[in-house]
């Protein structure tokens, strides 16, 4: 089943298009990835699939529902969320403070009930508490639940940044270079965890360098290259490409 459908989206940029007629599907249940050399348009895309940007022209549908130009708040509302490039976590809080933050958008307590500390406000910070707790040990970041999350590791605090992502149970996760920064063995751990959840039916579209990961967690590729679409396919199918080989990864390197 079609999740997200994104049909001949472009940006200009006063009189600069950094994203040319891109068309794409995503499909539920599925990870995808979108590459490119520096400048090909994966932020832009990324941008304005969360709200960031308008479209110049094109659609984006979320479950055949219209979401283009809405804000980024109510695009999350509709359940898509993103990580960053660079690291987006609070540094002063707690580990576990950062991963309750991804629950925000599901909370039902209002106010009142908040600032009276009434039951059902207890019962709803209870739950989010486990819940963050039971990701923490998923991760094996339950030792270091209550230390500052800047004092972590770059590999730990990406893995605490992609928690808090998926906490809520998204339909669709976007990540952004989720491997930078990360050595061999952390990269590894990462693309397991993709691939975990991918089998809990989670979805995800990310743009990555590292095309190791890309080809072994990937099942769909689209490839962009001057913001104009350029091919799309299995990774098999991406590796014997000689557009994509000649455009993006040069003709002596092997995909």
């Amino acid at each position: 089943m079609n999740l997200l459908e994104i049909k001949n989206l472009s940006k200009d940029f006063g009189g600069v298009q950094a994203v040319q007629d891109v068309t794409f599907t995503i499909q539920e249940g599925s990870i995808s990835a979108l590459i490119g050399p520096n400048g090909a348009g994966k932020t832009t895309v990324f941008n304005m699939i969360t709200g960031v940007f308008p479209p110049s022209n094109g659609t984006i549908m979320l479950h055949s529902k219209k979401i283009s130009n809405k804000k980024p708040h109510q695009i999350a509302k509709e359940g898509i969320t993103r990580t960053f490039q660079n690291l987006q976590l609070f540094a002063d809080m707690t580990v576990i403070e950062n991963i309750m933050a991804g629950m925000h958008l599901l909370t039902k307590t209002g106010v009142w009930n908040a600032g009276f500390r009434l039951p059902s406000a207890k019962r709803e910070e209870q739950y989010i508490y486990d819940k963050s707790m039971q990701w923490l040990m998923r991760l094996n970041l339950d030792q270091e639940a209550y230390l500052p999350a800047g004092t972590l590791s770059y590999g730990k605090q990406r893995l605490v940044e992609i928690a808090r992502a998926v906490i809520s149970h998204p339909k669709l996760i976007l990540l952004d270079e989720p491997m930078a920064g990360l050595n061999h063995n952390e990269s590894e751990k990462l693309a397991d965890l993709l691939l975990e959840m991918k089998k809990e039916g989670q979805t995800f579209l990310l743009v990555e360098h590292d095309m190791d990961i890309v080809m072994r967690v990937a099942d769909h590729i689209v490839v962009l290259d001057h913001g104009v679409k350029i091919a799309e396919g299995t990774p098999d199918e991406i590796q014997q490409n000689d557009t994509v080989i000649a455009a993006y990864l040069g003709s002596e390197v092997t995909i």
